[in-house]
């Protein structure tokens, strides 16, 4: 346990080799070394494997690094070195970063199972990319440039998981040119915003005149050889059963929160929108967030969302950075005020979502049934009532079975049956292990249907509690209404010294340390007494009581 493995600064000529290297922030960390090598090292469930900085001439061969959370490997201003023969496997974020680096060889790896296979940024140049493998990567490269740029060497690339691909001749390179980014790629990098885009005609289109038309394709990476099988690196028995406990944390940890929201602020010229917002949604839960206009709910969601960052704190989605491609796999979102193609019919509409997301259009019908949409599955949209076309924004939102769900005031312009068949499908993927984060000023809803509450106030959190721990917190006071006896009611009043509304109710109010007490003298009138209703205070009463403490 401690920062570093391995740590060198202004050396040169060492040679590290076959090391065990758990639970630290840097395996092995080489500032300003020259003419050194890494050798069968194994570094697990670190924060990065290995982090070659301003270093020249380094061979960084044979090394595993398995489910380390940030990054493999990372060449920041590294130079002129061999990165060769490593597996990456598992990484939360990047299995490999490249940073201004240039004249390396990055042959015979293997990147697998990571949130971007390689980030290569623009200022890297003359790096050799050549036999690699990809696998399994959700981003298999990230390279934000203009120039295209080639990934192959000799007439042999790299190995890529999601290339479908041929090879009549049966030579082992692919007979196709790949590209593994497009220009929406491109455009979510630097305007992470569009994302909001993602399900219009408009990118459907660009994304179509592309494939048909390759002049239009942006400059990026390019590999003109592709192998048809990926290289090989064994990982011994020993080191497996040592991967495990890293393997079983990190998906404890994604599956107890799903979200991770940890000193979280964000500021607008000057004015705060978030300040020091800290909270957690768990698997299975379903937590709902309130606060007023101005509050700071809308600046959080499209936090979470990777949208817009934050300028301080933390914010996980089931272990992932906010907007990342592994995040957007089982986010799903629903905006207040949806909005779609009009001339389209709602089947076409969800084929539409389905393909983007690169699913079977044919479960279209399937998810328009599960909202009550199934008879108006062939109507144009643009005929549909302002409920309708709500429905519709929830059935994309249940595309891919999603683990995370961001609704921001999900039931408008619901009406009370299709408002309870909503929270039906809420409790629904609830079961399966769902986490749902939702938005609502509708409040005497919301407080029957959801397991926590949080409460913004001028962009802070005032309170996080499940219904009855913010009632024991406000302290406010229960309402018991006794209906009593005919002709009795003055005699009830008395005996508890209560206020009589009428010839039969008789109405006090307690605290809640009181209330068991108050309750047993009810119960000693015996047959003075017909009936009685407890009335707890509001989600209304508690979201007035917690939004007016923060603002003395």
């Amino acid at each position: 346990f401690g920062r570093d493995g391995i740590f060198t600064n202004t050396s040169r000529d060492n040679v590290f080799a076959q090391n065990l290297l758990r639970d630290l922030r840097f395996a092995v960390h080489y500032m300003y070394t020259n003419d050194s090598e890494v050798i069968g090292n194994v570094s697990i469930g670190n924060h990065l494997g290995y982090a070659l900085m301003f270093s020249d001439r380094i061979s960084a061969r044979d090394n595993l690094s398995l489910n380390d959370r940030d990054h493999g490997v990372m060449l920041n201003y590294a130079n002129k070195s061999d990165i060769t023969g490593n597996l990456v496997r598992g990484g939360q974020e990047k299995c490999t970063f490249i940073y201004n680096a240039h004249k390396n060889l990055i042959f015979g790896n293997r990147f697998e199972g990571c949130d971007i296979g390689i980030h290569f940024t623009a200022g890297s140049e003359s790096n050799a990319v050549t036999g690699n493998a990809f696998i399994g990567n959700r981003t298999q490269v990230k390279y934000v440039g203009s120039r295209v740029v080639e990934w192959s060497l000799d007439g042999r690339g790299n190995y890529w998981s999601d290339n479908p691909a041929f090879d009549l001749d049966g030579d082992g390179i692919a007979d196709g040119v790949y590209r593994p980014n497009d220009l929406m790629d491109h455009i979510l990098w630097s305007q992470p915003a569009a994302r909001l885009l993602l399900g219009s005609p408009a990118v459907q289109l660009v994304r179509w005149s592309q494939s048909s038309f390759p002049a239009t394709l942006p400059g990026g990476v390019i590999d003109s050889h592709p192998l048809m099988e990926p290289v090989v690196i064994p990982v011994a028995p020993g080191i497996r059963a040592l991967e495990e406990p890293a393997v079983r944390t990190a998906r404890k940890g994604r599956e107890m929160h799903n979200l991770t929201i940890d000193g979280v602020s964000k500021s607008f010229d000057g004015i705060s929108a978030l300040r020091d917002v800290s909270f957690s949604v768990d698997a299975g839960q379903k937590v709902a967030l309130l606060g007023h206009n101005g509050a700071g709910k809308t600046t959080l969601m499209k936090a979470i969302l990777g949208l817009q960052g934050a300028d301080s704190g933390r914010i996980e989605v089931l272990g992932s950075a906010p907007g990342s491609a592994r995040a957007r796999a089982s986010v799903a979102y629903l905006p207040e005020n949806v909005a779609f193609h009009s001339a389209l019919t709602g089947r076409e509409q969800m084929r539409l979502y389905l393909r983007l997301r690169r699913q079977p259009a044919r479960l279209a019908d399937d998810l328009l049934d599960r909202v009550g949409l199934g008879p108006a599955a062939g109507r144009r949209i643009g005929t549909y009532s302002k409920g309708m076309r709500q429905k519709v924004g929830l059935a994309q939102a249940l595309i891919g079975q999603p683990r995370l769900l961001i609704l921001d005031e999900p039931t408008s312009g619901l009406d009370p049956v299709a408002r309870r068949d909503f929270y039906a499908i809420l409790d629904d993927l609830a079961r399966g292990g769902a986490s749902i984060l939702l938005s609502s000023h509708a409040l005497t809803e919301v407080e029957a249907r959801t397991d926590r509450i949080v409460i913004l106030s001028k962009g802070a959190v005032v309170a996080d509690d499940t219904l009855i721990g913010l009632r024991a917190q406000a302290g406010l006071p229960t309402h018991i209404q006794v209906a009593a006896r005919q002709g009795a009611a003055d005699e009830v009043a008395q005996r508890l010294s209560a206020g009589r509304r009428n010839g039969v109710m008789v109405e006090l109010t307690c605290t809640p340390e009181d209330k068991l007490a108050r309750l047993g003298e009810i119960t000693a009138l015996g047959p003075l007494v017909r009936d009685l209703d407890v009335v707890p205070p509001s989600l209304d009463d508690i979201y007035e009581h917690f939004s007016r403490r923060a603002e003395r």
